[in-house]
């Protein structure tokens, strides 16, 4: 099976403060979204873009995204 790259861009306790950065990263032209995490008795709210086939390329955009946006966001595998 391929592999392919996400970036994640957050991580919310908050659904709306998730549902806002995901906004913020599609205006900015990325493929952004957001999925709930269950840890122990509390869900947070992952913002994710990707996914890339490449790591280079999802390097390339993480290092776009943490200049453009201010954040210092995590490359990990992708689990379609």
């Amino acid at each position: 099976m391929p592999v392919a790259w996400v970036i994640q861009c957050g991580s919310f306790g908050q659904q709306s403060n998730a549902d806002n950065l995901v906004q913020r990263l599609r205006k900015g032209g990325y493929k952004a979204y957001s999925e709930p995490l269950k840890r122990g008795d509390r869900t947070l709210y992952r913002v994710l873009v990707g996914p890339a086939l490449s790591r280079e390329r999802a390097e390339a955009l993480q290092a776009e995204i943490n200049r453009r946006f201010s954040l210092k966001s995590i490359l990990s595998r992708f689990e379609g």
